[in-house]
């Protein structure tokens, strides 16, 4: 009896276990890969984060503009009055010379309120001027991420799909020489063929075995990647969904394209970078100018020598008036300021041009890679067709007694070698095209 119990709960474990796995499995293909991604991946999101502080900070900036209101208030109990000198003769007629008198009383108190609008300044200028491509360059930041995000998650799933269809053929091929050790074992008992012929089948039959453990092994690495770039949670089960003949048409890309340096998000950032260089150099050019503002005070005063009476009368008084301040020597700092922003913004167009250069690399490079592997490609299939009909016909003959058992693993050996390297082609054509969308900017990520 407790040894059914214990076979009871170990299979209602392994059900739970099971219908918990069925429950959490999502199933995706390369559209919705990218759709979660866009939308869980911690990196982009951090980029997405930093936008909106960039567009605080330059709100932040630009509230300069507005009426700066502050309140003040003070309370000050005098524990000596001051004294002031009058001419004595206020206090005696025909009198001579200044007498002291204490002035003031005990307790002191002032509430008020001022107000400044900065009518023109360098600072709120420099910020109204350059709001806009700050907030340009965080945008092309995010599209920066986006574009890293949509080749390497295309990548990734590229890798685990074509590992998943080698994973089925060595499955297959493992299937297949299982056959074929019963069909010589049947063979070398009935007298056939010998003994060798068995010894081989089950040799090629233990490799194939082995070949199949490690792709296996090794696909769980490949889904942890995966589900690393899109954000996915690491408890729940990943499978990906999608066919042999959209991902060969997916493949597919027109190489007549020309590069044009001014798609890349790169250049598009280093020209927004020069933007800014330039208005900063001018900001200290321009330092010259003066700063002018309006502002407006508005105070209370409470005095009295009783404490509990100070705040019983006040004694109001206001003010408006305009500020205006004017540099005139610094110390060459301005001047100094002035050549450093200067050196910036040469140095951004040195950074420019290197960038160009470097994209040319990539361009030039990723479609020499595309173009090699598309003609592997192409050869791959063909070797694979052919793979097959001489498989065909070598197993055929081989039953027949024509053909030796060697000469069905050699033809065995070739056709899996053909169908593995045609999935190890297509891999490189899809990672390939990526690397050429990347390279001329033409890579989507209108993702939604």
């Amino acid at each position: 009896m407790p040894k059914n119990l214990c076979i009871c709960l170990l299979a209602l474990a392994l059900l739970s276990r099971c219908a918990y796995a069925q429950t959490d499995t999502v199933v995706m293909d390369m559209a919705s890969c990218l759709r979660y991604a866009v939308h869980h991946q911690p990196g982009l999101r951090a980029s997405l984060v930093n936008q909106r502080i960039v567009d605080y900070q330059v709100k932040g900036a630009l509230s300069d503009w507005l009426p700066q209101v502050n309140g003040n208030g003070d309370f000050q109990h005098n524990i000596q009055l001051p004294v002031s000198f009058l001419p004595a003769s206020l206090i005696t007629p025909g009198a001579t010379g200044y007498v002291p008198v204490a002035s003031g009383v005990k307790n002191t108190s002032q509430i008020g309120i001022s107000a400044t609008q900065n009518l023109y300044n360098r600072d709120v200028m420099l910020a109204a001027r350059t709001s806009k491509f700050y907030r340009r360059y965080a945008g092309e930041s995010v599209d920066s991420a986006r574009i890293d995000l949509v080749v390497d998650v295309s990548k990734a799933y590229y890798s685990v799909y074509t590992s998943e269809l080698q994973l089925g053929i060595l499955l297959e091929d493992v299937r297949r020489l299982e056959q074929s050790v019963k069909d010589t074992y049947n063979q070398y008992q009935s007298g056939i063929v010998d003994k060798t012929d068995y010894k081989q089948a089950v040799i090629q039959f233990n490799t194939a075995q082995v070949q199949y453990r490690q792709a296996a092994l090794a696909i769980p690495a490949k889904y942890a990647y995966l589900k690393q770039l899109l954000g996915f949670p690491v408890d729940s089960v990943l499978k990906l969904q999608s066919d042999s003949a959209a991902m060969v048409a997916e493949a597919m890309l027109d190489t007549t394209q020309q590069l044009d340096y001014n798609r890349r998000v790169e250049v598009q950032s280093l020209q927004t970078l020069k933007t800014l260089a330039t208005a900063q150099y001018d900001y200290q050019r321009y330092g010259w100018l003066p700063s002018l503002s309006f502002f407006y005070d508005y105070n209370l005063f409470y005095g009295n020598n009783t404490f509990s009476k100070v705040y019983n009368a006040n004694y109001p008084n206001s003010y408006l008036g305009v500020t205006l301040g004017i540099p005139i020597f610094q110390g060459f700092k301005r001047v100094y300021a002035m050549r450093a922003a200067k050196l910036s913004a040469d140095l951004v167009d040195l950074r420019l041009e290197d960038t160009k250069r470097v994209i040319n690399t990539q361009y030039t490079t990723a479609m020499a890679a595309y173009r090699g592997d598309l003609d592997n490609w192409r050869v791959s299939q063909d070797n694979i067709t052919l793979s097959k009909e001489v498989y065909a016909t070598v197993t055929l003959q081989y039953k027949e007694g024509i053909k030796t058992y060697l000469d069905v693993i050699t033809a065995e050996t070739s056709l899996r070698t053909a169908e593995i390297t045609g999935l190890d082609a297509l891999f490189s054509l899809l990672s390939d095209k990526m690397d050429v969308l990347k390279a001329l900017g033409t890579v989507n990520i209108n993702i939604n």
